[in-house]
């Protein structure tokens, strides 16, 4: 019997490997559950009631793990299954994200109340901010988006838990639910209001400029570069920071987070592959400025390199880090020795090559003799 229980200990160990199954830690739980108030407050607007609402569902159905579950038994934060777990699947893809992650599965929540749960989206966005609201937001959220078994018993216990397990924890958290970024305003002589032009941080209740906040914040127009409440429209830099719940590096253009960017930034510690703003620490190609091409080696640009990389058009010869399209001769790397005109690898080209006095026999770019 102690042998037949090793046994199968040791199957269930393989089975559990052979089908990929994660078991989520507690930390990893809980990181996810601060984007998703983040993103619900600060990218959707959503009071703290109503977002703990929300997070008291996305806990019964998922506990914060995106990548959970089955198309056909339920998938996802929201265990989407059916026609809703297709569009989920179709919907990032069609927008660059991928569906198994966090971020991709809120962007797609928020599209599915924009566009189908519209009603459901009204009662959040009119929710108050009270331990009630919170309870009454995760009763309505389960009843009307959810619709799990259980009915009204399961959306009164899903309501508990908003009120017992986050509205505690989140429910006085300053979001931009409680502040406002605008224009500043003032009155002259006359009584006439005119704008400064400049943008603070506003505390909604007080009216007060926050002072203590410094990071980027987002108005309808986008998000911005705040310094001690105030918009700096001086700043273009790399930064570090949270934008619509993703913490990274972006970069940011005359004060603005420049979310359509895809291209080489700098900062003080050097210069950045950006795409869609945010720096991509995966990437390592040969991609483009307006000062020219570069070597980037996860995400950075590596100065220190002369010799042939590649990227989606071809190989090209760079020297301290650069694309020289000045360059045409006979280059070496691992892979042997090439034919490069005007910086680019010749492919396409067979022959004879004169360089620096000697003549190399060229097949398809590649020096044979």
């Amino acid at each position: 019997m102690k042998h037949l229980k090793q046994i199968l200990c040791v199957l269930a160990a393989v089975c559990i490997l052979s089908v990929g199954i994660v078991i989520p830690s507690s930390a990893a739980s809980k990181s996810n559950e601060e984007t998703v108030f983040t993103y619900l407050t600060e990218t959707m607007g959503l009071t703290n009631a109503a977002a703990c609402g929300v997070m008291a569902n996305i806990k019964a159905e998922s506990e914060f793990i995106a990548d959970i579950g089955s198309s056909s038994s339920g998938y996802g934060i929201c265990q989407w299954t059916g026609p809703r777990y297709n569009t989920l699947v179709s919907y990032c893809n069609n927008n660059g994200f991928a569906y198994n992650s966090l971020n991709g599965q809120l962007h797609y929540l928020q599209y599915e109340l924009e566009k189908t749960y519209t009603s459901t989206l009204s009662m959040l966005k009119s929710t108050g901010n009270s331990s009630d609201e919170a309870y009454n937001a995760a009763y309505s959220f389960c009843a009307k988006f959810e619709a799990p078994a259980g009915g009204s018993s399961t959306a009164a216990y899903r309501g508990n838990i908003a009120v017992n397990t986050f509205w505690p924890s989140y429910g006085n958290r300053e979001t931009s639910a409680s502040t406002e970024l605008k224009e500043e305003e003032k009155t002259d002589e006359n009584g006439k209001t005119q704008k400064t032009g400049k943008w603070y941080l506003y505390d909604k209740t007080s009216g007060q400029i926050k002072t203590d906040v410094t990071g980027f914040v987002q108005n309808k127009y986008g998000w911005w570069r705040v310094e001690n409440g105030q918009v700096n429209f001086t700043c273009t830099d790399v930064l570090k920071g949270t934008v619509n719940g993703v913490d990274g590096w972006y970069y940011v253009e005359n004060g603005k987070v420049r979310q359509d960017d895809d291209s080489i930034r700098q900062n003080v510690n050097g210069w950045w592959k950006t795409n869609h703003g945010k720096v991509d620490f995966t990437y390592t190609g040969v991609a483009q400025n307006e000062h020219g091409w570069w070597r980037v080696e996860n995400g950075k640009v590596n100065f220190n390199f002369t010799g042939l990389a590649q990227n989606q058009y071809g190989w090209w010869y760079l020297k301290d880090g650069k694309v020289d399209f000045t360059h045409s001769g006979i280059v070496e790397n691992q892979y042997g020795s090439w034919y490069v005109k005007n910086g680019r690898v010749q492919f396409g080209y067979s022959g004879r090559v004169l360089y620096n006095g000697s003549t190399y026999v060229v097949y398809y770019g590649r020096v044979t003799g």
